[in-house]
């Protein structure tokens, strides 16, 4: 077979299995991905081998395989750099700065992502830019750097304008409400879910489809919207299942524990909160803390203090140090066990740094859950007017949820003792 019909054959596999990865349809995508692979390895053809086995380790990741994604992306950076191919260089780098949020280190992570950033000064590829530079933005807003978060953000979204790719567009969405969520503008937050879904649909790709309900979902239960919101990511996570993608199923899992322990329905919350839990544990993804520490919030209300505390405990422990967005996450949680446990002095000290951190960061919806942790504490001795201050603030940036149990507390505390 002469060198050109056999470039033509590897390169069809290649691109067939990029198309299968962005539709969601993970087993198709990794059987062409293989396929190029074993076409670029009999022609001697490396120019590739990199991104493919970039892609692949994605895929590795996405159903739970963390070693064996960490083994093609040190293969991807090493022939991605010795054959000068510079976007399987900076995949490689984005595949490694994921992998390595999900352990928990972040410190390499972020060397991965500014080393990716280096590799694409001097190069116009505004689509490639647009991705380093959102990614980048993600775990630069985990670390509580928000501000350069945000001018990442704003960068990525110029570079996706000038590439015109639609798919970098849909991504940028994704990334551009979540931001807004954080910073507690939900109608800006809709507006760009409610795009990235439209267009997702348009292009079928599920995964961000997925993405984009998730996005809905935040903003539906942010706003009291539950039975809606608790759709959205049931039609989110069943997307996730029939595509194999192990770690967005237990993400949305741990979302909808979240949901069910805010409804009272402990027993469901306990449930997949250690299913995810251990899940996560298997892999040592630093998750496992959040999922730990819903479980300790759960057994909590179920009036079995000493479990609750244990969790609590391991839950903290794992929380990766430059990790502020994961431990705000988990502070209410947390200070409640320790306020059950007899200590409400403390649990109020560690609420109030969540508190001025949270603040000082721009996390909204992480501020009013530490506040409020805070009101009921505080109500249990009589006071009263930080959940009044509180119901009052979240109904104003249309937290309404937050709002309504603001509300409850402050009715439970009136018609106690």
């Amino acid at each position: 077979m002469e060198i050109g019909t056999a470039l033509g054959i590897s390169s069809q596999f290649f691109n067939l299995g990029l198309i299968h990865k962005d539709r969601g349809a993970l087993r198709e995508a990794y059987t062409q991905l293989e396929q190029a692979l074993s076409w670029f390895h009999r022609i001697d053809y490396r120019i590739e081998e990199g991104r493919a086995g970039a892609a692949l380790a994605s895929i590795h990741l996405a159903e739970g395989d963390s070693a064996k994604a960490s083994e093609r992306l040190t293969e991807a950076l090493a022939v991605s750099r010795s054959t000068r191919m510079i976007e399987g260089e900076i995949e490689a780098l984005q595949g490694l700065a994921e992998l390595g949020f999900h352990e928990g280190e972040l410190d390499e992570a972020l060397q991965s992502e500014e080393s990716a950033l280096q590799r694409l000064i001097r190069q116009h590829r505004p689509a490639l830019a647009a991705r380093v530079l959102a990614s980048s933005a993600d775990l630069l807003a985990h670390t509580g750097n928000v501000s350069l978060a945000r001018r990442r953000l704003t960068q990525a979204e110029a570079a996706s304008r000038r590439s015109a790719d639609r798919l970098v567009s849909c991504r940028l969405l994704g990334t551009g409400a979540r931001f807004s969520f954080c910073e507690g503008d939900l109608a800006a937050s809709r507006s760009a879910s409610e795009e990235q879904l439209g267009l997702a649909r348009r292009m079928r790709a599920r995964p961000l489809e997925a993405t984009a309900l998730r996005g809905l979902a935040r903003i539906a239960w942010a706003g009291g919207e539950t039975p809606r919101a608790l759709d959205l990511l049931r039609e989110a996570r069943g997307i996730a299942e029939k595509s194999g993608d192990r770690l967005t199923v237990t993400e949305i899992s741990v979302e909808l524990a979240g949901a069910d322990l805010e409804s009272g329905d402990f027993d469901a919350s306990l449930k997949l909160a250690r299913e995810a839990a251990d899940w996560y544990h298997d892999r040592h993804f630093s998750a496992e803390s959040l999922a730990l520490a819903i479980a300790a919030e759960d057994l909590l209300r179920l009036q079995r203090p000493a479990e609750a505390r244990d969790l609590a405990v391991r839950a903290r422990a794992l929380v990766p140090e430059m990790d502020h967005e994961l431990r705000l996450e988990i502070a209410p949680a947390l200070a409640r066990v320790e306020a059950a446990q007899g200590d409400p002095g403390k649990a109020l000290r560690d609420l109030g740094s969540a508190i001025t951190e949270a603040e000082q960061a721009g996390f909204v919806p992480v501020a009013f859950e530490a506040r409020l942790a805070k009101g009921e504490i505080l109500s249990s001795r009589g006071e009263t007017e930080d959940l009044r201050l509180l119901q009052k603030d979240a109904e104003a940036k249309g937290f309404r949820w937050i709002a309504r149990r603001a509300a409850g507390a402050l009715a439970n505390k009136t018609a106690g003792p």
